[in-house]
């Protein structure tokens, strides 16, 4: 999934993992464009786990009015929580995801 950011840029979002899907190293990674049309990116980051053997999946951007782009995304755990991301003006300073909703 893309999605364009404040300051011009693009954001990048897809799940991935060492060998086939729904394995627990399965992660979703992020990357942010250094240009508008998406040519060169910066080095793309994991998403903070909170749980150890979940694999991530299905990410959603969104960049809402106030120029905070949200990551949603699920965890294969028990409880098959959906989390959030939330990063201020499209950089940096991600942290581990907060409890969003069960189901």
């Amino acid at each position: 999934m893309i999605e364009a950011i404040p300051g011009g840029k693009l954001m990048a979002a897809w799940q991935g993992s060492s060998s086939i899907e729904g394995t627990e190293d399965q992660r979703i990674w992020l990357a942010v464009s250094k240009d508008y049309y998406g040519r060169h990116w910066e080095t793309p980051t994991p998403v903070p786990d909170r749980f150890a053997k979940a694999a991530m999946w299905s990410p959603v951007l969104h960049c809402d009015g106030d120029g905070r782009v949200w990551l949603f995304y699920s965890e294969s755990n028990p409880n098959c929580l959906r989390a959030e991301v939330n990063s201020k003006k499209g950089g940096g300073g991600y942290k581990v995801p907060r409890r969003y909703a069960v189901g």
